[in-house]
């Protein structure tokens, strides 16, 4: 059912074209986890209608503090949140977990994500314009190795360029498999305590700002104490 104010009201959504499979695609419609999600809130339950644009994920974050695009949805950082406001309420989580090179030091000694205190000095890799590693690692012992993708991540960690890779599991799975190295790596099970909760975050330069949100976190809020009842 829409929400009376909203239905019909426009809405620009940018997404990460090659984060498959949480968003991804070339041309709109965006595909993947995240889209439908949102498509699922914003145009099926709130009655909006939603442009989900795909681009690689640094023109995605310049165009939500431009204007170009009134929103993403990703983690809140300190940086985003000087172009953006971000709903109260989390709309998407995703489980960040270790892969590693079998046999390798990292196999036998990374047994928590957040705990890398024997791997000071050694490097993990991760991908550039991911706001989420820059809070990670910034206590972290290690070096941090940067380029543009996660495949390119995973080359290296099989050729022993790198130590480990803590990242999205739905991606580090995908990615694994499609580079066939699923008898080299290994994807660890425990997840890091500071996984990403991802809210809305609107750009400060859109046409909807914190009314939209109010009305936005009202209404999950709402269907939120629905369901526990």
């Amino acid at each position: 059912m829409a929400v009376e104010g909203l239905e019909g009201v426009k809405i620009h959504i940018v997404y990460a074209e090659s984060w498959d499979p949480i968003s991804y695609g070339k041309r709109a419609p965006a595909k993947g986890l995240l889209p439908e999600k949102m498509d699922h809130i914003l145009s099926k339950q709130l009655g909006m209608v939603v442009t989900h644009t795909p681009v690689p994920w640094g023109r995605a974050q310049k165009m939500v503090e431009t204007g170009a695009a009134d929103a993403f949805v990703t983690a809140a950082t300190p940086t985003r949140l000087e172009y953006a406001i971000a709903s109260r309420s989390n709309v998407f989580v995703v489980p960040f977990v270790a892969i590693v090179k079998k046999q390798s030091h990292a196999f036998y000694n990374l047994t928590d994500p957040d705990d890398l205190s024997l791997f000071e000095g050694r490097t993990f890799c991760d991908v550039l314009g991911n706001g989420w590693s820059d809070y990670f690692y910034k206590d972290k012992p290690v070096n941090l190795h940067i380029v543009p993708s996660i495949k390119q991540c995973l080359k290296l960690l099989n050729v022993g360029r790198v130590d480990a890779i803590i990242h999205a599991a739905p991606v580090l799975n995908k990615y694994m498999n499609e580079l066939s190295l699923s008898q080299s790596l290994h994807i660890k099970n425990k997840a890091s305590q500071k996984s990403p909760h991802f809210p809305i975050l609107i750009s400060k330069k859109s046409h909807l700002g914190q009314d939209f949100l109010d009305q936005f976190d009202q209404y999950l809020e709402n269907n939120a104490s629905k369901s526990a009842n």
